[in-house]
């Protein structure tokens, strides 16, 4: 049962306890009170008759008075008329009571089938955004395809989503996806429009936003964190390994790591060679033999003190 479902039948459930409450411990404690004067004093003027009205209630009471006239003599006509008169308040205090109990049961009632039956909305939350590929260990990076994924409740609907960059309000292209999906992926290249801030260690801050039915819901912040990629290029004709540290294709001037580049002779002896050590953005080696090393089998290892979530190393072998 929800939270809107339970107080939707909190007052039919307070009339019920409120009804037993008052039918069984103050309905009648003042017709209760008149009936013990009553029998205390057939007690003592007619004690055979005091047992026969002893244990009845007090509306029992008053019909044996109304139907012996003996006894409501004995009795008197003044207590006989203030039974009568207290059942009477008792009477219209029930009906009252009644009244209300009824109607907090019936609207509590009609509430919880109205929250039943009606429609249940769409809901999302639960937003998270990262990296498809696994080096990025839950981080958003933009050097790779992102998966948002969102948890859902309520009916499926087909809904569209975008990223957006929360300073400049620059969007992705949107995407068709059915919401019980649960995920979309969107492509690196879609990311374009986002990406403002350029240099590495930083990040730029996005959100999702889905479009519903009944409007857009949209996410918390995600930092968006720019990638750097560290390559090896091979060069047949100059004959030559170049290392670089780059983003979007354009040297990060003055970054200073370590790395190297490493790969196989052809010929025997069969065994690695490697380039690299401490670079500052680029660094370039003249490699006499080329022709000897399995360029294609090309491997490059950054070995800086950055976060290796956000680095990228890519041989490009020949």
């Amino acid at each position: 049962m929800t939270t809107l479902s339970f107080l939707a039948i909190l007052p039919a459930a307070l009339a019920v306890t409120g009804f037993v409450i008052y039918r069984f411990l103050g309905a009648q404690k003042e017709s209760s009170r008149i009936t013990s004067q009553i029998v205390e004093k057939l007690r003592a003027d007619m004690p055979e008759r005091s047992s026969q009205l002893e244990n009845l209630p007090a509306r029992q009471v008053s019909i044996e008075l109304t139907r012996d006239h003996a006894l409501r003599s004995t009795v008197g006509e003044k207590n006989f008329a203030l039974l009568q008169l207290v059942l009477l308040q008792e009477h219209k205090r029930s009906l009252v009571v009644y009244g209300i109990c009824a109607g907090l049961f019936l609207f509590g009632m009609g509430a919880f089938v109205y929250l039943q039956a009606r429609p249940q909305p769409l809901i999302v939350d639960g937003w998270h955004l990262e990296s498809v590929d696994s080096r990025a260990k839950g981080l958003a990076v933009d050097l790779d395809d992102l998966r948002l994924s969102w948890k859902a409740a309520g009916p499926q609907k087909d809904v569209t989503v975008v990223l957006e960059n929360i300073q400049t309000g620059r969007r992705t292209e949107p995407l068709n996806v059915n919401s019980g999906t649960g995920s979309v992926v969107f492509e690196k290249d879609a990311l374009t429009p986002l990406l403002t801030e350029r240099q590495f260690k930083k990040n730029n801050r996005v959100r999702s936003v889905m479009t519903l039915p009944t409007g857009d819901v949209v996410s918390a912040e995600f930092p968006l964190h720019v990638g750097m990629r560290v390559m090896a290029l091979p060069d047949p004709g100059e004959k030559s390994l170049t290392i670089a540290a780059l983003i979007d294709n354009r040297l990060v001037q003055g970054y200073a790591f370590e790395g190297k580049a490493l790969t196989w002779r052809r010929k025997a002896p069969v065994e690695p060679r490697t380039w690299g050590g401490p670079i500052t953005a680029i660094k370039k080696f003249m490699i006499a033999d080329f022709e000897d090393y399995d360029w294609p089998s090309l491997k490059m290892v950054y070995m800086g003190f950055d976060d290796l979530r956000t680095i990228r190393c890519e041989p490009v072998g020949l």
